[in-house]
């Protein structure tokens, strides 16, 4: 009875020294776990076998004599194919939805992405913007101003992202440009590697609590300066093309697109992902009001007029020396964010005597808080000041308070009628 064995070699090629040198920068980069594109990938076979008992040399298409069996009569040679380039990256939001304040900028005003090259050969990438799918469509949307792209590449020895990482704005290029210069693209970015992508705008003064502005970034895949394998692109820089010819097996890596879509903005296999971000605005919505009320007739006794409760009856008249109430209320409609920094000044007329002041309905003080939470500071004259309408005698003021989304805080303040 005959009988065989199969073996299996596969030698992958080394990476040459430009593409490491080129690639080496990037912090924490790995390889995909799939083979790297480009590789040839030998295979031979060993055929053992009986005649009447008696062993015949071995049949084996290894041509390599160090590896052949002693003996072997060799048929054919290895069989080889080429492992192709598997084009496939996705895009992912990382702060969505950021809320900002009408006036954001910079940093308080920029959506994070984070792309990744899922394929199997370093590629490079371009970007472009669009309008969103409207996330708040009984709110309303606005445009942020002064949009830019910037990428930004975890190369500054530490894991993860910071401030010492490199970050490059570029111009947001359309998709299918035929050829974006090194300026308007990324470097080179290995296999298995994650990179950011920052938007940054400003979020324009006065907008109104819960407007959104929804943007989605596509990223394109381009060829890189170098292929790991191969070397050279001599294309770097052009809309990375699917093969559209048949399967050469043996020769350099054919370009076969896996990506998916993330929006509607793109579609499978397109070389293309896309993702959506969303600035919404939280602001404070004030309405404010004063209102005044008689507390007590002169000559209701006793009656303190700084802590008195109002009599209100039977109906009491404002005759000089009557004890009057102003009330300062400010109401924040807001729906998420606090009102901070709230200063109320009130300057008292000559008829007045000042007697007292006090605030309620703030936020307690928390400096934990971003932005921190004072306790409001009143100031006052002091009690039995006659005042006679100057900031200088009876400035009445509360400061460094803070309001809460729904919340509702007063400024309270006793006098008399002079």
């Amino acid at each position: 009875m005959s009988k065989f064995s199969l073996k299996q070699a596969a030698r992958k090629g080394w990476r040459s020294a430009l593409a490491a040198s080129a690639l080496v920068s990037l912090a924490g980069a790995a390889f995909a776990d799939g083979t790297d594109a480009g590789t040839s990938v030998e295979n031979t076979f060993v055929l053992n076998y009986e005649v009447e008992g008696v062993v015949q040399p071995p049949i084996t298409n290894d041509t390599d004599p160090t590896t052949q069996p002693p003996g072997a009569i060799v048929q054919g040679t290895p069989t080889l194919f080429t492992v192709d380039r598997l084009v496939d990256l996705t895009v992912s939001a990382v702060n969505s939805p950021l809320t900002v304040t009408p006036g954001a900028t910079g940093p308080n005003a920029t959506l994070v992405f984070e792309v990744t090259n899922t394929g199997n050969d370093a590629q490079s990438y371009t970007f472009s913007l669009e309008d969103g799918v409207d996330s708040n469509g009984a709110v309303g949307n606005f445009d942020a101003t002064g949009v830019t792209i910037s990428y930004q590449i975890d190369d500054d020895g530490t894991p993860g992202f910071g401030p010492g990482d490199t970050v490059v704005t570029v111009p947001a290029v359309a998709p299918g440009t035929a050829n974006a210069p090194a300026a308007q693209r990324t470097p080179d970015i290995p296999a298995d590697t994650t990179f950011r992508v920052l938007v940054s705008g400003t979020i324009p003064s006065g907008q109104m609590d819960g407007t959104a502005d929804d943007l989605i970034l596509i990223a394109e895949t381009r060829d890189p300066v170098t292929w790991v394998v191969e070397g050279a692109s001599g294309s770097e820089g052009d809309v990375t093309a699917a093969e559209t010819g048949t399967n050469n097996l043996e020769s350099t890596a054919q370009n076969v697109l896996a990506d998916g879509f993330g929006t509607a903005e793109e579609v499978d296999s397109d070389g293309q992902f896309s993702a959506q971000g969303t600035f919404i605005v939280a602001s404070p919505d004030l309405d404010a009001a004063k209102t005044v009320a008689v507390i007590a007739t002169e000559g209701e006794a006793p009656f303190d007029c700084a802590t008195g409760t109002a009599i209100t009856s039977p109906t009491q008249f404002s005759t000089p020396g009557s004890c009057i109430e102003y009330v300062i209320t400010v109401t924040n409609n807001g729906a998420t964010a606090s009102a901070s920094n709230v200063d109320i000044v009130d300057v008292l007329p000559d008829e007045i005597i000042f007697i007292a002041a006090s605030a309620g309905g703030f936020l307690p003080a928390d400096a934990t808080a971003v932005p921190p939470v004072l306790a409001p500071v009143v100031g006052a004259p002091g009690a039995n000041t006659a005042c006679d309408g100057t900031t200088g005698t009876c400035s009445i003021s509360v400061s460094d308070g803070s309001i809460g989304p729904g919340d509702t805080a007063t400024l309270t303040i006793r006098a008399l009628v002079d």
